[in-house]
């Protein structure tokens, strides 16, 4: 094949048989010769016409293996991959080359070794190319890819933790909780009262990106990184600048948003679960994703 050197054929069970068949993978292996082969990633460089046409298809599990020969005559491999589907495929090719390049770098990472981290591996390529749609043209391939900036695409994605942790809840104030003016004994529980409801509000409040001066932000930053840095908690919960003004000091707060701290490393993939799971740290693992059009009037912005 011109593009593809096979597929990847995934079954529900160990039958095998058209019943159980969940889905064909295409793939494409190249192999790399390298002098250090026990590292976390590597990248290659593919031509931007094959990219197009992996995106034209659905995508491609792509396999890059990295080789070494030893002293003793033996041949020594780790395998690389990226799962690219179209949305993936888009950025990939957006992304500004050296001038006059026809082809695009693209990060590889290791492949899994263990038979169940193989399986979920190729079922989440499954359920994403499947979330994306691509045959009903949720990204829109035909239009060149200058154009598809101007198409907006909401990205919707479901996690889960690796462990139960705790957060700070400042997404509501019960009105009745703040001491009467005249509780003399419980002064400065109340001026903490009216502290923590302006702060609500000032964390809560929506960014006017035309108007407003990002500096205001600066503040709440600062208030987010003493957290972080000398408690135990891992995040916070607030209310969304799009909650309901008579919501604000109700006992039980609506449309509610997490800030949680957790780095880019610690985002996972689900087939990643086995290799990279630490509950030292708070993790968060992708079980999918799906992209769907937006009207251009709708705001996003929280």
């Amino acid at each position: 094949e011109p593009l593809w050197d096979g597929n990847i054929f995934v079954y529900e069970d160990k039958k095998k048989d058209n019943k159980s068949l969940i889905g064909r993978i295409p793939v494409q292996i190249k192999g790399k010769e390298a002098k250090l082969l026990n590292r976390k990633q590597t990248t290659f460089r593919i031509p931007l016409t094959n990219l197009k046409k992996y995106r034209s298809e659905g995508g491609v599990m792509y396999f890059v293996v990295l080789m070494r020969r030893e002293e003793d005559g033996e041949l020594e491999r780790v395998i690389y991959y990226n799962a690219l589907l179209p949305y993936d495929i888009n950025n990939i090719i957006s992304r500004r080359g050296s001038s006059g390049s026809n082809d695009r770098a693209v990060v590889m990472k290791k492949f899994p070794t263990d038979r169940r981290g193989i399986y979920l591996c190729c079922k989440k390529f499954l359920e994403d190319r499947s979330n994306q749609d691509y045959n009903k043209d949720i990204i829109p391939y035909e239009l060149e890819i200058d154009k598809c900036d101007s198409v907006p695409v909401l990205t919707i994605g479901e996690f889960y933790t690796n462990k139960n942790f705790n957060v700070i809840d400042l997404s509501k104030l019960a009105l009745d909780k703040c001491p009467s003016i005249f509780d003399i004994e419980r002064k400065d529980i109340r001026e903490t009262w009216f502290f923590l409801d302006e702060l609500i509000t000032m964390i809560s409040r929506k960014l006017d990106t035309k108007g407003d001066d990002p500096k205001e932000y600066r503040p709440t930053q600062v208030f987010m990184k003493y957290i972080q840095r000398n408690t135990d908690y891992c995040g916070l919960e607030y209310r969304s600048s799009h909650s309901r003004e008579k919501d604000k000091n109700s006992s039980a707060a609506k449309d509610t948003c997490y800030a949680l701290f957790v780095t880019n490393r610690n985002c996972l993939d689900d087939c990643e679960r086995d290799m990279k799971l630490d509950t030292g740290k708070l993790q968060l693992l992708m079980k999918g994703y799906e992209q769907k059009k937006v009207k251009a009037s709708l705001d996003l912005v929280d």
